[in-house]
């Protein structure tokens, strides 16, 4: 927060007569003085600051997370592999709040791991085992809007919206349907970045996902592995 300081500036103006006093023959000329002229006077205002404009929304994709600004401008844009200590500043300014730090217990399909977490809201996770090779942080979000800020699929999908279009604009092999069919679950992969190292192991391919119940969007993650865990 900057501070304004104003000053007021007094200016004292002496004024001193001189009376002269004498016999003037008639011959006498009359002498005039000029009057000094005024120093002109700038009329130029300094130019207001300009103010960033705020995030409006955030944009997670397979590579990275990227910003747009409230005139719809692009903002900054962290890559997944960036030092995870740039995502925590890069969401703390977009969010304009700082996150709280803890790390996870371990559970069932479950590693533990250090967070930097928005009320549990949207997350970092910072050192997962889970986070594809070379890539040094990933984002959780449970909720399509944070701070007043959309968090949304390079699409426009948010978490709490219907996931039909979505899953229907990506072919069959990045999509994942299981559960019951009276509330099934389906995982898609929506921007593949990258193939899985040893794809034996049911994992096929690594990006951005969204996770969908009863056909909603529960859940935006990346960068993550496609069916991993898909056996828990």
């Amino acid at each position: 927060m900057r501070n304004a300081f104003g000053y007021r500036v007094v200016v004292a103006t002496i004024g001193a007569g001189l009376l002269l006093a004498g016999c003037a023959s008639p011959g006498a000329t009359k002498l005039q003085t000029a009057s000094p002229t005024p120093a002109p006077s700038s009329s130029a205002t300094p130019a207001p600051a300009v103010s960033a404009s705020p995030v409006a929304t955030i944009v997670i994709a397979g590579s990275g997370i990227d910003s747009v600004l409230a005139d719809g401008t692009p903002g900054e844009s962290i890559p997944f592999s960036a030092a995870p200590e740039e995502a925590v500043a890069f969401l703390s300014r977009a969010f304009g709040r700082d996150p709280a730090f803890e790390q996870t217990t371990e559970a069932h399909c479950s590693p533990s791991e250090p967070l930097a977490t928005w009320d549990d809201m949207v997350k970092l996770t910072l050192d997962s085992p889970w986070t594809p090779a070379g890539q040094a942080f990933g984002i959780v979000a449970d909720t399509g809007e944070y701070s007043g800020v959309v968090i949304e699929t390079p699409t426009g999908e948010s978490v709490g919206e219907d996931a039909a279009n979505l899953v229907s604009a990506l072919p069959a092999d990045r999509v994942h349907r299981f559960g019951e069919d009276s509330y099934p679950y389906v995982d898609v992969l929506y921007e593949q970045e990258g193939e899985a190292p040893d794809p034996s192991d049911g994992h096929s391919a690594w990006g951005a996902m969204a996770f969908v119940e009863d056909g909603g969007i529960v859940r935006i993650a990346a960068p993550t592995y496609f069916l991993l865990g898909s056996d828990c």
